[in-house]
């Protein structure tokens, strides 16, 4: 064979292979085609939204039971008609404050990874069916995020309503007009009530106005009315004062389990305005509140006030001010407590009940009464008065019920009298306590020393010390000192040196000086309302003994005008008091930092 035939039938070998691989590589590019489209046919097949909640119900309204809801006898709310009972909320009670990241919590849709064909993914025209059947999905959203085994997860759950409040708030804003619209805002406000938004009483104010304004519903059928929209709250309605360019006016309130929106419907020939007065939604906290319709400021020119406050939680013990709004003019108008929060620290669980007193010149006034220590029954009774800023306390009032049989209950009281109530309160109560003391055994059961009593007359006399009634104070430090219960009484030389540093009533911060029952930052304050307002106060702290280590002055409350501030040390081993120099009318005040 020669060399020619040889090259020839190599050429014919390597042509043949080629056109094999060519025939295999075809056939596998039919095949993928083929398998993609049948995979884009059913990956990418435009799914069904199947909305598994159903936020609204239909149905006819029946007579509502009475109720009676009389927080002040200013009002009585108007009979409410029966309706079908509405739904509950998935648990009931009222769980701890919680801790935990809410973010972890919630669930999210897993990233899942895009496929590089090109036209895989197709934007679908967007309309108000789409947009209703996005908005039910989301609404079962908090579904997945409550369990009934761990009740933490209940403020997770509440704020989970963000979601569907999301998607109703946008439906509404791009098809405002559809059919579904009312159904959508309805839908809104509830969401927004379960995830405590404020917004949520101006969005039921809204509806009520436009229920009104388009003859869905009237002023005498509104309570019949508002329960078919709206189930889980409650409509109460009391009668108000009427402002200029208007012909009615009515205070409505909507209760709920988790609290309540205050709402004020005013009527004029055009039709029905809504202004919201004051909204507080918390399911996890709930709270029950209560109101008082009257002239509040002594204006009656100026129309009524409405009062609001709230049921207390079992862990606070410090009294909160009223909401106070005036209802002349439109909207109304928030009248302020000095301070604005915090007013009085009851010191121990308490029930919030508020009440409207008269005085004898005809002046309204609010006035805050309670019972704490069912072991040992304090009444506490605090009026506040409008001084045409502010309103400001005009009166406060603690005492014992009746002695009770166990006067050992009481002690605890003079203790976090001491603390929080102020000396002259806290002389008070001892005093009325002085007849029966001491009591045969404390509350551990073991009998009183017999100097208890001189001990008790003891601490009366720092007590009016402090309060700066000197007469008073050294009677009660003689009487321990000539008369005691035992010769061998502890309580002689205290009272005795007390006596001898305590000549007048500006050496009590030098007679407190180390003094058992005798706290100096009392005595700051008392010496501090004795300077005259245009003195140099810490001259005279100097003067009278206080050991101010150093002093400054810092504007504190912004007002362009510098404050003065020192610091001192009240025993040798004790850190530094910071103190701050408000100058009030024609006296100073000492503001105890820390």
């Amino acid at each position: 064979m020669t060399e020619e035939s040889v090259s020839q039938k190599s050429r014919i070998r390597l042509l043949a292979v080629n056109l094999i691989l060519l025939a295999i590589c075809a056939t596998g590019l039919i095949v993928m085609m083929i398998g993609y489209v049948s995979f884009r046919s059913v990956v990418f097949r435009n799914p069904t939204l199947t909305p598994s909640v159903t936020l609204r119900s239909s149905g006819t309204s029946t007579s509502i039971p009475t109720e009676t809801l009389t927080p002040t006898p200013t009002w009585t709310p108007r009979p409410t008609s029966t309706q079908t009972p509405a739904p509950t909320l998935p648990f009931t009670g009222t769980p701890a404050a919680t801790d935990f990241p809410l973010r972890a919590m919630l669930p999210s849709l897993t990233p899942a990874a895009a496929l590089v064909f090109d036209g895989a993914y197709q934007l679908v025209g967007w309309d108000e069916t789409r947009a209703d059947q996005m908005a039910l999905t989301m609404q079962g959203f908090p579904l997945g995020v409550l369990t009934d085994t761990d009740p933490a997860r209940k403020a997770a759950y509440f704020q989970s309503y963000q979601y569907p409040a999301f998607a109703y708030r946008e439906a509404l804003l791009r098809f405002s007009d559809a059919p579904e619209a009312e159904n959508w805002r309805w839908a809104l406000a509830h969401n927004l009530m379960l995830m405590g938004s404020v917004e949520s009483g101006e969005v039921y104010a809204g509806l009520i106005a436009d229920g009104l304004n388009r003859d869905q519903t009237s002023i005498e059928e509104l309570y019949a009315w508002f329960p078919i929209q709206e189930p889980a709250l409650t409509l109460f309605m009391a009668q108000g004062s009427v402002p200029p360019g208007f012909l009615d006016s009515f205070i409505v309130e909507l209760r709920g389990q988790g609290g309540s929106a205050f709402i004020w419907l005013l009527h004029k020939s055009a039709g029905y305005e809504a202004y919201p007065i004051w909204t507080d939604f918390d399911f996890v906290h709930p709270r029950q509140s209560n109101w008082i319709l009257a002239d509040l400021d002594n204006a009656a020119s100026n129309g009524m006030e409405i009062a609001i406050y709230q049921s207390t939680l079992v862990s606070e013990t410090v009294l909160q001010p009223l909401r106070v709004f005036n209802l002349g003019k439109v909207p109304p108008v928030q009248l302020n407590f000095l301070p604005d929060k915090g007013i009085f620290e009851v010191g121990s669980e308490f029930r919030n009940y508020w009440a409207l007193r008269t005085d004898q010149n005809g002046k309204n006034e609010l006035v805050f009464q309670t019972t704490v220590f069912p072991a040992c029954p304090l009444q506490i009774q605090i009026s506040y008065r409008w001084n045409g800023l502010y309103f400001k306390q005009s009166g406060r009032q603690l005492k014992f019920d009746e002695p009770p049989d166990d006067l050992s209950e009481c002690e605890p009281i003079i203790d976090l009298a001491d603390r929080f109530w102020g000396v002259e309160t806290t002389a008070a109560l001892m005093e009325e306590l002085l007849p029966f003391w001491p009591p045969e055994k404390n509350t551990d059961g073991e009998p009183y020393p017999l100097d208890a009593i001189d001990e008790w007359k003891y601490r009366l006399g720092v007590y009016h010390a402090l309060a700066g009634d000197f007469d008073l104070a050294v009677e009660f430090f003689n009487d321990v000192s000539t008369h005691p219960a035992t010769p061998t009484s502890r309580w002689i030389e205290p009272s005795q040196k007390f006596l001898a540093a305590y000549q007048k009533p500006e050496d009590i911060y030098i007679a407190c000086w180390l003094a058992p029952y005798c706290d100096p930052s009392h005595a700051i304050r008392f010496l501090t309302k004795r300077i005259p307002g245009n003195a140099d106060a810490l001259e005279y702290l100097r003067k009278w003994g206080v050991q101010i280590v150093s002093s400054g002055y810092f504007d504190f409350d912004d007002d362009d005008e510098s404050e003065r501030w020192f610091t001192v040390r009240n025993s040798p081993n004790q850190k530094l008091d910071f103190w701050i120099l408000a100058r009030s009318k024609g006296y100073h005040q000492a503001l105890w930092v820390g």
